[in-house]
């Protein structure tokens, strides 16, 4: 018998069984899947292999950077502001080559988070401007391969 301790064991391919501080086995859900892309509390993505968040305001945000290819779950996912009270302008090069299929906004209706999906082949510019001045740029390049139908 068990006292106070929590004994886990691991079935191959099956689930986990937890014996609680009676000795009865309980079974508990395990998963191996990314946990949701969650910004400024919403869900942007549940895909289970998570997604790429290419964040141009990090400090340590490799300046020149070119996105090839979306995420798994699809779309490419940019985070264009820090908080979630002052989002940032966002300027595209080439408009309607992307859309935007999911967005985070801001209190101040401008997005943090933009989800872009290719139309066509394309190579875009996207800069994001706080308060006048550029955040960080970044480069989406999609070859014919990686667009997806509107």
């Amino acid at each position: 018998m068990f006292t106070g301790a929590v004994l886990v064991v691991i079935g191959i391919g099956v689930g986990v069984l937890v014996a609680t501080g009676n000795g009865a086995l309980s079974p508990v859900r395990v998963s191996t899947a990314a946990p949701p892309t969650v910004v400024c509390g919403v869900t942007l993505s549940r895909a289970a292999s998570g997604v790429t968040l290419y964040d141009i305001t990090a400090a340590g945000f490799k300046r020149g950077l070119i996105v090839t290819a979306p995420t798994p779950g699809g779309g490419v996912f940019v985070q264009v502001a820090e908080s979630c009270d002052h989002g940032s302008k966002v300027t595209i090069t080439s408009v309607g080559v992307l859309r935007v299929i999911r967005a985070v906004w801001a209190a101040d209706r401008l997005p943090i988070v933009l989800v872009l999906e290719a139309l066509c082949p394309a190579s875009v510019t996207l800069a994001a401007r706080q308060q006048g001045r550029v955040v960080d740029v970044l480069r989406l390049d999609f070859p014919k391969a990686e667009i997806s139908s509107p």
